[in-house]
């Protein structure tokens, strides 16, 4: 779509009665023969791209319409060149050992898990199971009760981490039945299904979730508006995976108040400089109303 394609749909929305649009660049409801059509459609964060993401935004301003864009494209939310700093899981397996003996042998390996399959089966993201594993840590204990419907009731958890070398375990098992869990991590291989990223599908990997991430990495919508108190920004973290419990607001006003729109409660804000941090509550789904008064106007002399 040129500029002026962009213009003539944003007036249409306006003509309409509309007041707000999200901008959402995916490709899942196109089909093979669109893509190979036109090559521009897989152009998500180009120079092309961003242009007409511009002309869309000023467009939009000109029109009167809120807009709002989702930092991302396709589900989940991931990028061109993340690749092995992708998304990775904690995957574990087990054994069962009798005691008292000694026990010197491989560690049990982990299995695809079948959330593989169930996700693939609604919408194809995983591109298969990672076979290379890292061992994190090899933890044992007596298995005091097995019911029929487990889990199973536990003992006291004992660390067998450095009783293990290039993949084999040697363990003086005491008395009982004890089991053994072998924890690995390796890469989700997930991929965001309907990313419209230039190049192959599988190049653009799924942001990190075992650890911390700025707000470039989650999924969120953004959208400013001026009201007459003030200007107000509504912030919508919107996936499954990442859950957020701060939140960072670079150039700030001095006087911000911030709350939920929901509760009315204020949450806890942190002003140092210009950058306001604020606590969420990690649950998919926050929204905060961030409000300032606006500028008294001077009297005339």
């Amino acid at each position: 779509m040129d500029d002026a394609g962009l213009r003539d749909q944003l007036r249409e929305f306006a003509d309409a009665g509309y007041s707000a649009i999200e901008i959402q660049p995916c490709m899942s409801a196109l089909t093979n023969a669109d893509l190979a059509e036109d090559p521009r459609i897989r152009a998500v964060g180009d120079a092309t791209f961003l242009e007409r993401l511009r002309t869309a935004a000023c467009t939009a301003q000109e029109l009167g319409l809120h807009w709002d864009i989702t930092l991302g494209s396709g589900w989940s939310t991931g990028g061109v060149g993340i690749d092995d700093d992708g998304a990775r899981q904690l995957i574990a397996a087990e054994l069962t050992l009798e005691g008292p003996s000694s026990y010197s042998g491989a560690l049990p390996s982990p299995e695809p898990p079948a959330w593989i399959e169930g996700t693939n089966r609604v919408l194809l993201a995983i591109d298969g199971f990672d076979e290379e594993l890292r061992l994190v840590s090899v933890l044992g204990a007596e298995v005091a009760n097995e019911s029929e419907n487990p889990p199973a009731t536990l003992g006291d958890i004992v660390e067998l981490t450095d009783q293990v070398q290039d993949g084999t375990l040697s363990w003086e098992v005491p008395a009982g039945a004890h089991r053994v869990f072998a924890i690995y991590e390796n890469r989700t291989l997930h991929f965001p299904a309907g990313g419209a990223y230039p190049g192959a599908i599988a190049n653009a990997g799924v942001t990190p979730s075992l650890g911390p991430v700025d707000s470039a990495g989650l999924q969120i919508s953004v959208a400013r508006r001026q009201v007459n108190d003030g200007d107000i920004y509504f912030l919508f973290n919107e996936s499954y995976e990442e859950r957020s419990e701060q939140l960072r607001i670079e150039d700030a006003f001095t006087d911000v108040n911030v709350f939920d729109p929901e509760t009315g409660q204020s949450v806890a804000a942190e002003l140092e400089g210009d950058v306001v941090t604020v606590a969420l509550s990690g649950a998919r789904g926050t929204v905060l109303w961030v409000t300032r008064p606006p500028p008294t106007a001077k009297a005339s002399p």
